[in-house]
């Protein structure tokens, strides 16, 4: 599995170009828009109408050789998903899907730049690889997930709540402390009768049982 930091010098618009898919002078219209309205530049292509989400994602996997992917095709791992913060995922339009071994696979929208990469790698401490989707695919996804965590984290509030008010609404009843009793008289020991031998009982052991899972 190769590490998707390689293709971190390619340029979307130029991959475009080179699929036949812009021209020269709706590049620099796309660039100037990008900056105008603090877009990505995929976003700015899709807004002037000179390219679809799809149009992009395919370009992207053909040219990078990056599997493409729909978010909704992969169950996220909790645990990958917990590493990010909400906010980075949006702002640079991935997704984390799992982690195998030291790898950490990722659907992006577009081609992350090496200092996102190096964020990811950070936060994660894995080399990334990438499938590649559509961004409209990668924030619903986002909000799918993040509306679930939001039900999870009500649904054991509401737990805790309910566990609390049944043992404040369990009284244990007040325990008088046993009378005293008298000390057992001492007794002289029976005699062994003739001919037998004293026998003691063997002491019981408790077993344990550990199911593994």
């Amino acid at each position: 599995m190769a590490d998707s930091t390689q293709n971190t010098k390619r340029r979307v618009e130029e991959i475009l170009w080179s699929e036949g898919l812009l021209t020269e002078d709706q590049i620099r219209e796309t660039l100037a828009e990008q900056r105008r309205a603090n877009l990505f530049i995929n976003e700015a292509l899709v807004r002037l109408g000179y390219v679809s989400e799809e149009q992009i994602a395919g370009a992207i996997s053909k040219r990078c050789s990056l599997p493409s992917l729909r978010a909704e095709q992969y169950e996220v791992s909790k645990d990958v998903l917990d590493v990010f913060p909400e906010t980075m995922l949006r702002e640079y339009q991935f997704i984390p899907l799992d982690r195998i071994g030291d790898v950490l696979i990722i659907l992006g929208a577009t081609l992350l730049d090496r200092d996102v990469l190096r964020e990811i790698q950070r936060l994660s401490g894995c080399q990334i690889y990438q499938y590649v989707g559509t961004w409209t695919d990668i924030r619903q996804a986002i909000d799918r997930l993040y509306r679930k965590k939001e039900g999870e984290g009500e649904d054991l509030t509401s737990l805790g709540k309910l566990l609390l008010s049944e043992g404040e609404s369990v009284e244990t009843p007040a325990t008088e402390p046993a009378p005293p009793t008298a000390p057992p008289r001492m007794q002289e020991p029976a005699a062994p009768e003739a001919g037998t031998a004293a026998s003691a009982k063997p002491r019981k052991g408790l077993l344990n049982l550990f199911r593994k899972k």
